[in-house]
């Protein structure tokens, strides 16, 4: 791993040492990272572990909706539905990922409670979930690519300040332990409600956040990429203002409905 890139890692482990980070990703932004997609994705995973390493907390989101899909979520084999990148994670890191079969996240660092290894009735984005671990402890959300618009951490905002377009389902299946062993268990996510005839748009939001100087971003000489961030308290803020002014913010009519 390069100077720079090590410098880069002490700094953003510095950052995160006591307000942990949610990184959502886009392979573009790894694309000064090497000459092909494997010397980019290694390059990465180095640059985490050695984050990670130096007492940084970073979560990279590796979900998979099984429950949605009526299949069961295995813990160390289920593929992310994201991206290549989140997918190299999981491999790389399968035994640090979280239990919650649609929102799991690979954890760099030991910031999390032993609870979010375990089978258990999970809520996504309420009470008892990581990203209220997260927003407690003054984290950040943070964007690698330029993925501001694909933020899902807002449905927990959105489920603080109880709009109506959205509500909490439950799903039913089964969680295949690392010893695999399979277990039920129930999973709580906080879903749109369809009778409201609308969808999900957050690049409103990204572009109003970026106009208005909400995001910091987070780069060091002689590394090719860098991150933009912003308070997850400070992105409550933002949200809870633009929400009461325009409950449907966040929300686009059905015929123009995103794929998450």
């Amino acid at each position: 791993m390069s100077a720079g890139l090590e410098a880069f890692a002490q700094r953003l482990a510095d950052k995160t040492r006591h307000h942990p980070m949610v990184i959502h990703l886009n392979p573009i932004g790894l694309f000064r990272l090497g000459h092909n997609n494997r010397t980019r994705l290694a390059a990465f995973d180095a640059f985490l572990s050695c984050v990670e390493a130096s007492g940084g907390q970073l979560f990279i989101p590796t979900y998979s909706y099984s429950y949605t899909a009526n299949k069961p979520y295995d813990v160390l084999h289920t593929r992310s539905s994201l991206d290549a990148v989140s997918e190299y994670v999981r491999q790389q890191h399968a035994p640090q990922r979280t239990y919650d079969p649609l929102f799991s996240y690979v954890q760099f660092g030991d910031f999390l409670a032993h609870k979010h290894y375990t089978i258990r009735d999970h809520n996504s984005f309420g009470a008892g979930s990581l990203l209220e671990a997260v927003f407690e402890a003054d984290g950040y959300i943070g964007s690698l690519g330029h993925t501001l618009g694909f933020w899902t951490e807002v449905h927990y905002i959105e489920h603080q300040l109880r709009m109506p377009y959205r509500q909490d389902k439950c799903f039913s299946g089964t969680t295949k332990m690392p010893d695999n062993n399979p277990v039920p268990s129930q999973t709580t996510f906080y879903c749109r409600d369809h009778s409201f005839n609308l969808g999900v748009d957050l690049s409103r939001m990204a572009k109003d956040l970026m106009r208005e100087g909400k995001i910091y971003i987070w780069k060091n000489e002689g590394v090719d990429f860098q991150f933009e961030v912003i308070k997850f308290k400070a992105l409550f803020q933002f949200l809870q203002g633009k929400l009461q002014a325009d409950p449907m913010y966040l929300c686009i009519g059905r015929d123009q409905i995103r794929s998450y």
